[in-house]
């Protein structure tokens, strides 16, 4: 009997996938080169298409930033003075809502320091100081004010948070070390939302504050001092990666040789199987109960007890190096806690947070080229900025559109009423429409599938 031959699995070229996503920006421009029928002599009328060819290219702009003088006349008659009203959403400052959103966009999505920006409009013979621009930031910041509380609302509502923290220094506070804590909402949630909170010291009280009376979970790193949010009524998943990070670091300064028989090793590639897991449910788009449920049979609880048990035996090991105690301490503290396997509960938990750690790093990518922030109002303002323009990113919006847009709207809006404030956030459908920079919204996860019920 013949063997069937597998099929290869085509896979498609990283250039390609490229260009098809191109293909779903919205604001693409179709240009058509066609034959020149008359120029070759050849009548148009006798021939036939049979076909078509498309190639997908990237044009640079010139400098989007102009000068514009505004000019308004004055007319009088015997009794009145008649001119056009002042719609100036920044009076007496060149700044502009589209120039403020272009600094913002410069500064917190592109990480470009303000006196490198300064340099660069200086070479288009603009001469605008760094501080200057400083200054246009925070009062740009001081109308967004009603888009970063709402975002803050958003998170404390979610019934999923990832929660992460980093340093920052800042020149004017006494703390030689300040914080940016930093809050995203579970991809499962319906508003997708980014938030960072400045704080001088590494308590967790604007977290307990912000999180006051709510439930729900939070999804976090070993740090103890988020033990209190699980005395809130607040239920903790802990993170694997960084359980897996501390064997990884037990392996690191070992040969090849030495890798292949550690006991580190083992474990590792135990936490890689339930990762690996974790990576299906999300390619074969599996709804959150039908993850519970695979979570919680034989085959995946397997690969829970096999890792704990491993971790036991080395844990009664006699002779043990420093680095692989600090790994077995640490998985056994969360354990202890309770706090490993929430995830069981609940299709929906992460196992990882390495959610709120992407959140991270544009502003731990942004700190290396501006290093600090000379204020702690700056350093709130600069939470602010990555808020509004991370959420607008979490939203398919395009960030420099989108802060243009609300800026000019913003004074003509009240923003107590939550209705009109609901429109101008970054995902309203209409802004989504609008300033979205995909055709193709990301689908997210499957909706929970609904028995019918039979008549």
């Amino acid at each position: 009997m013949k063997k069937k031959l597998k099929k290869k699995k085509t896979r498609k070229k990283p250039t390609e996938k490229f260009v098809n996503e191109l293909r779903k920006i919205v604001n693409k421009i179709e240009k058509t080169e066609d034959f020149d029928f008359e120029a070759n002599g050849v009548d148009r009328k006798k021939v036939k298409q049979f076909g078509i060819d498309r190639t997908i290219k990237i044009e640079a702009q010139e400098m989007p930033i102009q000068v514009i003088e505004i000019v308004r006349p004055k007319y009088k008659d015997k009794d009145k003075i008649y001119q056009a009203p002042m719609t100036d959403v920044f009076p007496h400052s060149v700044l502009t809502p589209s120039f403020a959103a272009n600094i913002i966009t410069a500064k917190y999505q592109l990480s470009i320091p303000l006196n490198r920006y300064s340099d660069y409009l200086k070479a288009c013979g603009i001469k605008i100081p760094a501080n200057n621009l400083s200054n246009y930031v925070g009062r740009a910041a001081e109308k967004l004010v009603p888009i970063y509380e709402r975002i803050a609302e958003v998170v404390s509502e979610a019934v999923i948070r990832h929660i992460d923290e980093t340093t920052i220094e800042v020149l004017d506070s006494e703390k030689e070390k300040c914080y940016m804590f930093v809050y995203r909402t579970s991809t499962w949630e319906k508003i997708q939302a980014s938030l960072y909170i400045f704080s001088e010291t590494r308590k967790t009280d604007n977290v307990e504050k912000m999180l006051e009376d709510k439930k729900g979970y939070a999804v976090v790193d070993a740090y103890a001092r988020y033990d209190k949010l699980a005395k809130e009524g607040i239920k903790l998943q802990r993170c694997w990666v960084h359980i897996r990070r501390k064997f990884v670091d037990c392996i690191k300064a070992l040969s090849a040789a030495e890798r292949k028989t550690s006991s580190a090793t083992e474990v590792i590639e135990l936490i890689n199987k339930l990762f690996k897991k974790e990576k299906w449910f999300k390619e074969n788009k599996k709804t959150a109960s039908e993850i519970k449920k695979i979570r919680n049979e034989k085959e995946y609880q397997e690969i829970l007890k096999k890792i704990d048990e491993k971790i036991m035996v080395l844990d009664k090991a006699t002779e043990i190096n420093t680095n692989l105690r600090k790994a077995i301490n640490y998985y056994l503290n969360i354990k202890d806690k309770g706090e490993l396997y929430t995830f069981l509960e609940n299709g929906k938990i992460e196992i990882d947070n390495n959610l709120a750690e992407r959140t991270v790093k544009p502003l731990t990518i942004g700190r290396k080229n501006y290093l600090f922030c000379k204020t702690v109002r700056g350093a709130d303002v600069l939470a602010l900025m990555y808020s509004i323009v991370q959420t607008a990113i979490n939203n398919t919006v395009v960030p420099e559109k989108y802060i243009k847009y609300v800026l000019e709207k913003i004074d003509k809006i009240n923003t107590t009423n939550k209705e009109e404030l609901e429109k101008i956030m970054p995902w309203d459908e209409e802004i989504q429409k609008q300033f979205g920079f995909l055709k193709d919204k990301n689908p997210g996860h499957p909706e929970e599938k609904v028995p019918k019920i039979r008549k």
